[in-house]
C-alpha cells in the first residue's frame, strides 16, 4: 500500500511561521498569525484553482447531512435547494435513480427568457405530470440551485461534482490533504504578511519576493495532474504540433 499522507495539524504552520519570523515571533499573536496562515491558504487555493479546478473536484452525498458535501433528495414539490457548504463552482449534475439515468441537468441563467418561459410553463402544470430529459438551472444568492422545471420524480439520488472551498483551520485541525504539500509556502505568505504591520521593510520585501517565487514553483509542480493521455495543440494551419 502506498503510504498515507500524513496529518498535519495548523500548529506545525504556526510553529513553521513563527521559526521564519525569527526575532518577531513574540510581536505576532497566535491568533493574528492563524488568520494569516488561512489567508496563505486561500491563496494557494486560488493558485491551483487558477491551474486545473480539478483539484478541488468533489462529489456530493446524501447519506450524512452533517456533512460539508450533503446533498439531499428533489421532490416534485420543490425547486429550489441548498447546495453542499462547502460548495464553489459546479461541475456536473447527475441522476443515479433507476430508470432517470438519461436525465441531463443545464445551466440556464434565470433571467434568461427561456429560463423564464419554462419556470411558468412548469409552475402552470402539476407537480410530477412533467416528463423530462433535461432540466434547467441557475446557481443564485447563498449557494441556491434553483431548477426552472417541477423534478418529474421525487430523485433520492442526485450527485452534484463540483469544485470546493477549503475551510479555514485552527491550531488543532487538521490541513486539506490538498494543501498540506504547500504547507511551506503559506508559512511563507503569513511571514509576509506579518512583517507589514511591524515596520521591517527590508525583511517584508525578501519574504514578498519569496512568496513570488513560491508562485512559481507551486504552478510548475502542480499542473498537470492527469499524464496518462497525450494532449495535442492544434497549429494555425489545422495540423497536430508537438504534445504537450
Amino acid at each position: 500500500m502506498p503510504p498515507a499522507i500524513p496529518q498535519v495539524k495548523g500548529q506545525y504552520l504556526v510553529d513553521l511561521a513563527n521559526g521564519l519570523l525569527g526575532g518577531y515571533q513574540n510581536a505576532v499573536s497566535s491568533d493574528v498569525l492563524l488568520s494569516f496562515l488561512n489567508e496563505g491558504k486561500n491563496e494557494v487555493w486560488m493558485i491551483l484553482k487558477s491551474l486545473r479546478a480539478d483539484w478541488f473536484i468533489q462529489a456530493s452525498q446524501n447519506n450524512d447531512s452533517t456533512a460539508n458535501n450533503y446533498f439531499g433528495p428533489m421532490s416534485t414539490l420543490i425547486r429550489e435547494y441548498a447546495l453542499p457548504n462547502d460548495f464553489q463552482e459546479m461541475k456536473y449534475i447527475e441522476c443515479l435513480d433507476f430508470g432517470f439515468e438519461d436525465v441531463a441537468f443545464v445551466y440556464r441563467d434565470m433571467a434568461s427568457s427561456v429560463f423564464k418561459d419554462l419556470r411558468r410553463s412548469s409552475t402552470n402544470q402539476p407537480s410530477g405530470s412533467q416528463a423530462n430529459l433535461q432540466y434547467h438551472y441557475d446557481i443564485v444568492g447563498k449557494n441556491q440551485l434553483v431548477l426552472a422545471e417541477y423534478p418529474e420524480a421525487n430523485f433520492q439520488n442526485v450527485k452534484l461534482w463540483y469544485v470546493r472551498i477549503i475551510p479555514d483551520f485552527g491550531a488543532n485541525d487538521v490541513i486539506d490533504e490538498i494543501v498540506y504539500p504547500y504547507a511551506n509556502k503559506i508559512a511563507f505568505y503569513a511571514a509576509k504578511l506579518a512583517m507589514l504591520p511591524l515596520q521591517d521593510q527590508p525583511m517584508y520585501a525578501a519574504w514578498k519576493e519569496e512568496w513570488k517565487e513560491s508562485v512559481v514553483r507551486i504552478a510548475s509542480s502542480a499542473d498537470p495532474r492527469q499524464i496518462s493521455d497525450t494532449v495535442y495543440v492544434d497549429a494555425w494551419d489545422g495540423t497536430s504540433e508537438d504534445a504537450v
